[in-house]
């Protein structure tokens, strides 16, 4: 079977359960690993909760399935730590054994699997032509279809954007120049040239 690339949110997959790589450190301060935090409530006290029952090392590799309303995240344990150093987060031997288990318990269940378009290569400064191979070699084997979803947060990161630069924004102009720089986000035009020609 071959990757099938979706140009959509992987939050809005139709899939039962959504694939996304952690660290071993019990945190989830960024990328799609705070997006599903902030999404979905349980998911962070679940996975902290697991954190704590192993060391970091011992986590490594392991996979956590979390009922996260209707569907599952998969928390896969591919990376120890975690930076914004150009060091490889991603552990490739830690990854494919955590898409292992992802694709036993998928199959046990008889559920369906998306993962986001290049997981691990992102913050975790992975290379895509590994991981590209590794979710070739999960898909092999794996009777149901996987669908790799391309990362496409721009609603979700001009909501947040509109939300935190509100108070800052509102002495001086009100929410207009808040949501002038949502709608560039979102494709629309850029907000300091237009309030240029103003």
């Amino acid at each position: 079977m071959t990757i099938q690339i979706i140009n959509g949110d992987l939050l809005e997959a139709s899939e039962n359960i959504l694939g996304h790589q952690v660290n071993c450190q019990g945190v989830m301060g960024s990328g799609i690993a705070k997006i599903l935090r902030d999404r979905y409530p349980n998911l962070f006290p679940e996975y902290k909760k697991y954190c704590d029952q192993y060391t970091p090392d011992e986590l490594l590799g392991h996979c956590q399935l979390v009922q996260t309303g209707a569907k599952y995240t998969a928390n896969l344990f591919g990376q120890l730590d975690y930076g914004r150093s150009k060091t490889r987060y991603t552990d490739y031997a830690a990854l494919e054994q955590a898409l292992t288990i992802l694709r036993t318990e998928a199959q046990a269940k008889g559920l369906s699997v998306a993962l986001p378009c290049n997981i691990g290569c992102g913050l975790a400064n992975g290379e895509w032509s590994v991981v590209e191979q590794m979710i070739g070699r999960f898909l092999q084997t794996m009777k149901l279809l996987c669908i790799k979803y391309r990362q496409l947060y721009k609603a979700h990161q001009a909501r947040l954007l509109t939300s935190r630069l509100a108070l800052f924004c509102a002495p001086y102009t009100g929410h207009l120049v808040v949501m002038r720089v949502a709608d560039f986000l979102l494709g629309g035009v850029n907000p300091v040239a237009q309030l240029n020609e103003e």
